[in-house]
C-alpha cells in the first residue's frame, strides 16, 4: 500500500457513514501499509487500534458457548487425559482433516493438496459440525459422547460423507481434505468419530503465529474474538496448542506433522512427504498451487498471500515486534522452546 492509499484508509475511518467493521478493515490496511515501511511501533497501534474497534462491539463473542471457546478447550484437554480411544470398525470412508492454529499454514497446504488429482479439498465448512449434530444434540457433551453407541458413530460417518457429496459431487471416489484450523479443538471427537482418519497438522513458530493473529482482520467468532486482545491471544494459543499436545500423547492419531517453515525452505520435500502420507503419487502440479489457487475461490483470511509463489518474510517475523509482544513473550518463548523453535 502506498502513502496515498493509506492516507485514503485513515480517512474513511473517520467517516461517521461506515460501519464498525469497515473501520476496523482500515485501521488494519494502515497498519499493513506501516508494517512493509517497516513502521513496526506504529503499525501495531495501527493494529491494535482496529482490535479495539471491534472488542467494543464484540466482546460477547469471547465467551460464547462452543466447543472452541477457550474454557471448552481445557476442560477437552482434562476430557482426552481420561479418554480411551475407541476402534470402530467401518466401511464408510474417513476423510483427512487438516488441522492446526489460526495463520499456522494450513491454507497454503491446503491448496498444495487441491491441486493434486485425485483430492477434494473443502476449505472452511461446518460439515464436520452438521455431521455430529446427528447424535450430539443436547444435554453435557462429555456425557453424551461417553454414552455414544458404534451405531451413533456409523450415522456419524455416513451423514457426514453424504453432505459432503451433496455439495461437492466431485468428492465421489477422491480422497476429502477437510481443512479448517480450528477443527484441532475437535481431535478428540474426530478421534471417536473417524478413528482411522489421517490427520495433517501444521506447525509455525508460536511468535510469528500469535502476531499474524492479533495483525489479522478476521470475521468474528468465539475464536477470533479472542485475538482482538493480545493477552486473550496468547493465552488461548496455550489452551489449544495444551490440548493438541494431550491429543498426540493419549490419543492412537494417525499424524503428519507439517511445519511451515520447512514448506517454504523445500517445497517439493514436503509435498512429495504428503502425497506419501495419503497414499497417492506426487503430482508436479503442485508445486504450482499458486496457479491453482488462482482458480479457487478461498475464504480464508490468507486468500491473498496463496496466491503468490512461495515466500519467508513471514518467517522470523514477529524479531521486528519484539518490544510490542513483550507482555506475551514469556508464555510464548516457553511454547517456542517445547515446539523446537530457536528462543
Amino acid at each position: 500500500m502506498s502513502r496515498a492509499a493509506e492516507r485514503a484508509a485513515l480517512a474513511a475511518t473517520n467517516a461517521s457513514r461506515i460501519g464498525v467493521d469497515d473501520q476496523a478493515l482500515a485501521w488494519s490496511l494502515v497498519g499493513e501499509a506501516r508494517d512493509r515501511l517497516n513502521q513496526t511501533s506504529n503499525a501495531f497501534k495501527a493494529f491494535t487500534h482496529a482490535n479495539q474497534l471491534m472488542l467494543r462491539q464484540y466482546s460477547a463473542a469471547q465467551q460464547q458457548p462452543h466447543p472452541a471457546n477457550p474454557a471448552n478447550v481445557r476442560s477437552l484437554t482434562r476430557f482426552v487425559e481420561n479418554m480411551r480411544t475407541r476402534a470402530v470398525a467401518s466401511v464408510t470412508p474417513a476423510p483427512v482433516f487438516l488441522v492446526g492454529f489460526p495463520r499456522s499454514g494450513t491454507t497454503l497446504i491446503e491448496q498444495i493438496l487441491s491441486a493434486h488429482a485425485q483430492t477434494v479439498c473443502l476449505g472452511e465448512t461446518d460439515h464436520l459440525f452438521e455431521a455430529m449434530s446427528a447424535v450430539l444434540r443436547d444435554g453435557d457433551l462429555f456425557a453424551r459422547v461417553n454414552a455414544l453407541t458404534a451405531a451413533d458413530i456409523e450415522t456419524v460417518r455416513t451423514t457426514y460423507q453424504r453432505i459432503v457429496v451433496r455439495d461437492y459431487p466431485e468428492a465421489e471416489g477422491r480422497i476429502i481434505v477437510d481443512k479448517h484450523p480450528l477443527h484441532i479443538v475437535l481431535l478428540p471427537l474426530i478421534n471417536i468419530f473417524f478413528p482411522d482418519a489421517k490427520i495433517i497438522f501444521t506447525q509455525r513458530d508460536p511468535r510469528d503465529v500469535v502476531l499474524s493473529c492479533y495483525q489479522q482482520c478476521f470475521g468474528i467468532n468465539v475464536a477470533t474474538a479472542q485475538f482482538l486482545e493480545l493477552a486473550k491471544t496468547a493465552e488461548y494459543f496455550d489452551a489449544v496448542m495444551a490440548l493438541m499436545l494431550t491429543c498426540r500423547e493419549r490419543l492412537d492419531l494417525d499424524l503428519r506433522q507439517v511445519n511451515y517453515q520447512d514448506v517454504v525452505a523445500n517445497l517439493e520435500v514436503e509435498a512429495r512427504e504428503l502425497a506419501l502420507f495419503l497414499g497417492i503419487p506426487f503430482e508436479p502440479a503442485m508445486l504450482r498451487y499458486d496457479a491453482h489457487a488462482r482458480t479457487r475461490t478461498i475464504g480464508s483470511a490468507s486468500a491473498r498471500q496463496v496466491i503468490d509463489p512461495i515466500y519467508n518474510r513471514s518467517i522470523n517475523r514477529w524479531g521486528r515486534y519484539a518490544r510490542e509482544l513483550s507482555p506475551v513473550l514469556p508464555l510464548l518463548n516457553k511454547w517456542a522452546r517445547r515446539l523446537g523453535y530457536e528462543e
